[in-house]
């Protein structure tokens, strides 16, 4: 997987496999959880006072509805648009203006997998097999995948994850 920057401002990631679809498909399905879990972690208590609480609440959680919704429709129009990319493998635009919208998303997806699954901190620098669960080793491959789609937008090809990954590609 690679990304493209085109003169139109669009970014192409490249060469996403069948898995890496799935994640990104499956994203708001996991953001959108009712697990309580994963509703703290994503929007955390601001006050510590419950009445203030519970009034901010309900100020801001409309615009917070609203929030979510438009990087909803942002990503889902970019991913409407993905396309067979060889063999098995595909390619999503990624329009201008869209990253902060596709980061906010990927980010949020990858807390809510991490609450979701159980896992703990010291889960992330682990080796996937120290993990008895199958479904917590796919979810911790998906948090990293998830994070390398993160690492490419913000540092391209060249970021410390991809190094070596650029050669052999045409673009």
């Amino acid at each position: 997987m690679y990304i493209v920057n085109h003169q139109d401002g669009t970014r192409w990631l490249r060469q996403l496999t069948p898995l890496c679809v799935d994640t990104l498909q499956r994203m708001f399905e996991w953001i959108e959880s009712d697990d309580p879990r994963v509703k703290k972690r994503l929007y955390p208590d601001t006050f510590s006072d419950p009445d203030e609480e519970a009034a901010w609440r309900r100020l801001m959680s409309s615009d917070l509805e609203h929030l979510v919704l438009s990087r909803r429709e942002v990503v889902a129009k970019d991913m409407a648009r993905m396309r067979a990319d060889g063999d098995g493998l595909y390619r999503l635009p990624i329009a201008k203006g869209h990253d902060a919208a596709w980061l906010s998303t990927l980010n949020a997806a990858r807390l809510a997998l991490f609450e979701l699954h159980g896992l703990k901190a010291e889960d992330m620098d682990g080796d996937f097999e120290d993990l008895g669960d199958d479904d917590q080793q796919l979810a911790l491959v998906r948090i990293h995948l998830l994070g390398f789609v993160q690492g490419l937008m913000i540092e391209g090809n060249e970021g410390p994850l991809s190094k070596g990954a650029s050669e052999g590609r045409d673009g």
